[in-house]
């Protein structure tokens, strides 16, 4: 019996800063991708379902921390 990975997720920071009206602002944007190779039925999938999900924050936070916030 082969063994699959049924999901694969990868995680992006990227922090930004901007000026607007004269003050300096920072952000933080996080960005999870998750790829399912098997359904919830245990069947595999012909095509990966890919999923996309992106957070903007203006707190200095881990990427780990601002997920659980928002999920």
């Amino acid at each position: 019996m082969s063994y699959v990975r049924a999901k694969k997720v990868a995680l992006l920071t990227v922090h930004k800063s901007q000026v607007h009206e004269g003050k300096t602002l920072f952000f933080t944007k996080v960005v999870r991708v998750i790829e399912r190779t098997i359904n919830k039925h245990v069947q595999m999938l012909l095509v990966s379902d890919i999923a996309l999900e992106r957070w903007w924050i203006n707190l200095d936070r881990p990427a780990q921390k601002i997920i659980y916030q928002f999920v």
